[in-house]
């Protein structure tokens, strides 16, 4: 598994119910990478999903700034 693919994993399965889609955490990632979005807005709009309230934005904050700053 490559490393933007385990962080798109990771951020996924923050929700206890799995209302943070997969693919949208990809377009969320490619945002943060054209400067569309900061990490930390990113990972604020992706939790708007989560209807547990379990998502971490912490956590998703740092594996967005990761990609974000090592290109993965």
């Amino acid at each position: 598994m490559r490393i933007d693919e385990y962080k798109c994993v990771a951020c996924g399965t923050m929700c206890g119910h799995g209302m943070v889609s997969h693919n949208f955490v990809k377009k969320m990632v490619d945002w943060v990478k054209e400067g569309r979005r900061t990490p930390a807005q990113a990972a604020r709009y992706m939790a708007r999903f989560c209807i547990c309230g379990v998502f971490n934005t912490v956590r998703a904050e740092k594996l967005f700034e990761q990609a974000r700053t090592r290109g993965a």
